[in-house]
Formats: C-alpha cells, sequence, structure tokens
C-alpha cells in the first residue's frame, strides 16, 4: 500500500467494504492482518493528517 510518494508499507489485508462512488471510483474499507503496531501507527498518522486536510477544506 502506497501512503504517498515517499512511503509505501507491504502488509496482508482483506477487503470487508466495497462502495461505489458517484464519480466512478470505489471506496474500500480494509481489515489489516498481522501488522507490526510501528505499522499501525504510521498508517493513523496518514488517515488522521488526511482528514484534517480535508476539514480545513471545508469537505468533511
Amino acid at each position: 500500500m502506497r501512503l504517498d510518494d515517499r512511503e509505501e508499507v507491504a502488509c496482508r489485508g482483506e477487503v470487508i467494504r466495497r462502495i461505489p462512488r458517484q464519480d466512478g471510483g470505489i471506496e474500500l474499507s480494509l481489515r489489516f492482518l498481522d501488522m507490526p503496531e510501528k505499522t499501525q501507527d504510521l498508517i493513523r498518522r496518514h488517515v488522521f493528517a488526511g482528514l484534517r486536510q480535508l476539514r480545513s477544506r471545508g469537505m468533511l
């Protein structure tokens, strides 16, 4: 999984939800399997940074 241009995380996971979007894209919900705590923290930081960015733009 690529988090951005600098960071890539290799991990096992399964898709638990797939939702088609109106723009033709797809939203996925994933469950990660056997992931080290440090990798989990890295992903959380990435997700929360994206949410803060959306909120600052008034999109959330």
